[in-house]
């Protein structure tokens, strides 16, 4: 799949807005209330160039090559990672209080095993509370469920073109897909804003 233009600037957009949503620690009125969504906008781009690479790859050769993707996944992210969770470790070690220290230690085993967003799940941390401010690792919750991403939807797209011989079928068990992380993302919408 060529270079796309138009997806960095998509991407310029979505940063600029995460980057506002946290540097201003939001108001209801604020500039940058929605910025927040540019975490989704990420979701979605990443969800667009990976099945946009499978099929290509799919197309060109009539196969998948699962262990390369996932190679090439892992030299592009785990090096950022590690120097990441490094640095925290390093700095928290002078800074960080010992009970935070810990908690730091074992989020950052949970980021590098790309599961910081179920951790802090179960720790039922509030992103939005005071709190959180001194959770250094607490931004790698949305890696996580990239990782993720990445991990299930190669292996989906591969029984995808198994199991389904016709783009027809494909784009149609695309959109029933979609239509059903909508529902999940929706319910789960709904369950926190309760909280």
């Amino acid at each position: 799949m060529k270079h796309r233009a138009d997806i960095d600037y998509v991407r310029a957009i979505a940063v600029t807005g995460v980057v506002g949503f946290h540097a201003s620690m939001i108001s209801a009125g604020s500039l940058f209330a929605a910025g927040l969504n540019g975490v989704d906008i990420f979701f979605v781009i990443s969800g667009f160039l990976i099945y946009g690479q499978l099929a290509a790859e799919h197309k060109k050769t009539g196969a998948l090559d699962l262990q390369g993707f996932y190679l090439r996944r892992a030299r592009r992210i785990l090096p950022a990672v590690f120097l990441t969770v490094g640095l925290v470790l390093l700095i928290g070690w002078f800074y960080l209080l010992p009970e935070d220290y810990v908690t730091t230690a074992t989020a950052s085993i949970a980021t590098v095993g790309f599961l910081a967003n179920v951790f802090y799940a179960s720790e039922l941390l509030n992103y939005f509370a005071t709190s959180a401010q001194n959770v250094p690792l607490l931004h790698t919750w949305s890696l996580g469920v990239e990782e993720q991403f990445y991990l299930v939807a190669p292996l989906v797209f591969y029984l995808v073109f198994r199991v389904f011989s016709t783009a027809t079928q494909r784009v149609c068990l695309m959109m029933l897909l979609c239509t059903a992380s909508f529902y999940s993302f929706y319910g789960s919408s709904l369950k926190y804003s309760t909280l």
